[in-house]
């Protein structure tokens, strides 16, 4: 998690995806289940919607590798993320 700081504070593509799979940051802590990385990313704003190259969301691979409390993690983000959507179309 240090290291993710770290690494964007000194102007590393955070965002960036790779290029074979189309893995977000969000993708490869999902697999790892690094809920670490996975809150500090989320608290950053990323997108919990972006596919990868398979078409799977991060919370499809944190399920499909069984990651389970990243798979949580990412549902309750998502339940927020949609909430707050939802507060700001009102």
């Amino acid at each position: 998690m240090k290291v993710c700081q770290m690494l964007a504070d000194n102007g590393a593509d955070v965002d960036a995806v790779t290029q074979h799979e189309g893995y977000t940051i969000l993708h490869v802590a999902a697999t790892a289940g690094r809920v670490a990385v996975l809150r500090w990313a989320i608290r950053r704003g990323h997108d919990l919607s972006v596919r990868d190259a398979l078409n799977h969301t991060a919370l499809d691979v944190a399920i499909s590798s069984r990651q389970h409390y990243a798979t949580e993690c990412l549902r309750k983000a998502r339940h927020r993320q949609r909430k707050g959507k939802a507060r700001t179309v009102r």
